[in-house]
């Protein structure tokens, strides 16, 4: 009789391992997401910030589409005005962690993350929309207090969505946040989108450099892809229990197990993306002394960049997707309310949770695909 293999127990002993040798790591990610799923909260709740930023978006969109360049150089440069203002964000973030300070109070912190933004990149247009955006966000701001959250939220999603999707889909984003308003679940949706944006934010920093990687090197793509195929296949209740045993319960947990259910989709498709990039674009960027970074940020990525969007956008609806699994180990928002209609049968609340779900999806993937287009 062949005796029964220990794959259970040799698990635990692993996990018990990982619990006594880094515990610390264990509490410094603990940390470093609930700051950054409580920075979100903040920015969601008060309008000043995601103002701004909507502001920011819709300007450089202007500014592209009356630019008349070629499709190759339009990508590279919204690639590069999309990093910039990702260091702008981290810029101000890690101001205001050090200094311990608020946005709503005190506007210097975002001139001093504006002077370092404008001496890394050297951008006198990012800096300009960055000074326009803060000055009419905080005009509005002062000038329509009484205006809540969502109101102002619905309104800047509209318009956000009709510059990248169309007419049909800014009434559609407006009005379905007014009804998640109407509804009272403003507060679970922004601990949700919270939790999905957070998510997703960590998945895509690991998961693009893995597929430009995998795109560069064979090797490693034969090494990841059953390491892929066996993310992908693996149901996604199983990736609760390590994270909770890990990082305790919480938002934490649910971020874990949602990074690792949502990656591998970005993953396959950078590395696709990249693999399709036509050989005369690359032999030409070759012909004209092009660097290997050169090559990858001004023709390679530029040219992926709709399939890296394709995998973005399965990233998103794959961590939304995880949103009421996530509810089972702590993690407040819509899942919840979706599991208090189930577990107590309220079909009204499961029936109301479940549509703001489903706005946000519809939401998400038309403003990403927009993006893309």
């Amino acid at each position: 009789m062949i005796p029964r293999i220990p794959m259970g127990e040799a698990a635990v002993w692993f996990e018990n391992f990982l619990v006594d040798n880094f515990d610390f790591l264990f509490s410094f990610i603990r940390d470093v997401v609930n700051s950054i799923v409580g920075f979100i909260q903040n920015m969601l709740h008060l309008p000043v910030y995601w103002v701004a930023i909507a502001i920011a978006l819709v300007a450089i969109l202007h500014l592209n589409k009356k630019t008349q360049i070629s499709s190759l150089t339009l990508g590279s440069i919204k690639l590069n005005k999309i990093s910039a203002s990702i260091l702008y964000v981290v810029l101000t973030a890690i101001l205001y962690i050090v200094l311990n300070l608020f946005l709503a109070s005190y506007i210097a912190v975002n001139i001093a993350a504006l002077a370092l933004l404008f001496m890394v990149t050297k951008s006198t247009t990012i800096a300009a929309i960055q000074v326009l955006s803060y000055g009419a966000a905080f005009l509005i701001a002062t000038l329509a207090p009484e205006v809540s959250s969502p109101f102002m939220f619905a309104a800047f999603i509209a318009y956000l969505s009709y510059v990248l999707s169309g007419k049909g889909v800014a009434i559609f984003a407006g009005l379905g946040i007014l009804l998640i308003n109407n509804i009272n679940l403003w507060s679970e949706t922004v601990e949700t989108l919270s939790l999905i944006l957070t998510s997703t934010l960590l998945a895509l920093l690991i998961s693009i450099p893995l597929g430009i990687l995998a795109a560069k090197n064979d090797r490693v793509d034969a090494i990841l892809r059953p390491i892929l195929d066996f993310m992908q296949t693996m149901p996604a209740f199983v990736y609760l229990i390590p994270a909770v045993v890990l990082f305790d319960i919480g938002y934490t947990p649910a971020a874990v197990a949602t990074i690792i259910f949502a990656m591998p989709p970005a993953i396959r498709l950078t590395n696709l993306g990249i693999r399709q990039v036509p050989q005369e674009l690359v032999e030409a960027g070759k012909a004209f002394g092009s660097t290997p970074t050169q090559m990858l940020f001004k023709i390679q990525l530029p040219q992926a960049m709709p399939t890296i969007m394709a995998g973005i956008n399965q990233c998103i609806m794959l961590s939304l997707s995880m949103v009421v699994i996530a509810s089972m180990i702590g993690a407040r928002g819509l899942g919840s309310v979706v599991m208090r209609g189930v577990s107590q049968l309220e079909t009204g609340v499961g029936f109301e949770g479940g549509i703001a779900v489903v706005i946000i999806a519809i939401i998400l993937d038309r403003l990403t695909q927009g993006v893309s287009k």
